[in-house]
């Protein structure tokens, strides 16, 4: 129909159902974009597999949910570098005092984090 919708949501589900490419935000900025089989079958920002490791699942046999450590930071007062680098056990000096650009996983899937190339 050559129309578009801007769907805010946390819940996973949902985006799967109803969108074609997904914009993973926090803190306000985006951390990872990309169309939805990209983003779903290849997360590549911690923030975004923190995000599907929390889902449950019934295949999996595990009894609890594994949430993201920590908390959102206060969004009038950010921390320098990448806002999601407190919460981040791969974090380094370069998340947390450096301007992170966006980097492109594959093409059209772009992701904000300086350990991209830390995992390959």
């Amino acid at each position: 129909y050559n129309t578009s919708m801007i769907l805010i949501t946390h819940d996973l589900g949902v985006v799967a159902e109803t969108s074609d490419y997904v914009a993973v935000v926090y803190a306000g900025k985006i951390v990872e974009y990309g169309d939805k089989k990209s983003v779903f079958l290849n997360p590549s920002h911690p923030y975004t597999k923190g995000l599907f490791a929390s889902l449950p699942s019934m295949n999996t046999g595990e009894k609890r949910l594994k949430p993201i450590p920590g908390t959102l930071p206060d969004p009038t007062d950010l921390p320098q570098g990448c806002a999601f680098a407190p919460r981040c056990e791969r974090a380094t000096d370069a998340c947390r005092k450096g301007t992170v650009p966006m980097i492109e996983v594959e093409p059209g899937h772009t992701c904000c984090c300086c350990n991209l190339k830390q995992e390959e």
